[in-house]
């Protein structure tokens, strides 16, 4: 692997690493009031927009690269 993909990858696990966790915690905690209840829901939706969006470019980086390392540019 190239030092850019090992970046790119440790960078996408460390937000992994954190946010599952963080998940896991507010999926499990007993909520009551309505407040903590949509206080949740915005913040496993933005974690969840950002990892999504973040694998995405990761994937579409690995997919260019590859067609670069084979002279066509994609």
């Amino acid at each position: 692997m190239s030092e850019e993909v090992q970046r790119r990858f440790s960078h996408l696990t460390r937000y992994m690493m954190v946010f599952t966790p963080v998940m896991v915690i507010l999926t499990l905690l007993p909520t009551d009031t309505e407040p903590w209840v949509w206080s949740k829901v915005a913040i496993l939706a933005t974690g969840t927009i950002i990892l999504t969006l973040w694998a995405t470019r990761f994937s579409l980086w690995q997919r260019d690269e590859y067609w670069r390392e084979r002279g066509k540019d994609p």
